[in-house]
């Protein structure tokens, strides 16, 4: 399956949908979940000494945006990646499941206005024509069809 890297701000992207949810429910399904993941730090370039063990803690956000008629064959996947240090607020363990989250949470938890998160958006594609036919989705994110 093709994917096309989508270039519209999160915020805007998140806002669109919310307002299309509460206006029209049954027209797209949305998935969304967090979870930790933990990576060794690469320790020559972070200056440390090689008997130093240190981990990289980051959270992971997921959110998947599918028509409602799945014969469409596309789906919209945002990823957001928070790096948290070496230790994962609280007493949460890096080794636990994800968990499913609401859009909501997704916004605060990773849309915050320090930008700390690196987000990537891209609509996954059966087809050039199932693409073609999220085209009027993406058109009406664009000129923000919602804004007020």
């Amino acid at each position: 399956m093709p994917n096309f890297p989508i270039d519209i701000a999160p915020e805007q992207l998140l806002r669109w949908l919310k307002t299309e949810l509460s206006n029209r429910p049954n027209e797209l399904s949305i998935r969304a979940e967090r979870e930790f993941v933990a990576a060794p730090v690469d320790k020559e370039s972070a200056g440390i000494g090689a008997d130093t063990d240190i981990t990289s803690v980051a959270a992971v956000g997921r959110l998947e945006v599918r028509p409602a008629e799945p014969s469409d064959g596309w789906i919209l996947r945002m990823r957001a990646e928070d790096q948290l240090g070496d230790h994962i607020p609280g007493d949460r363990s890096v080794d636990e499941e994800a968990e499913e989250i609401d859009l909501e949470a997704f916004e605060k938890l990773f849309l915050d206005p320090s930008g700390r998160a690196f987000i990537e958006t891209v609509l996954v594609a059966e087809t050039t024509e199932a693409a073609r036919r999220a085209g009027p989705m993406f058109a009406d994110i664009l000129i923000d069809r919602h804004a007020t």
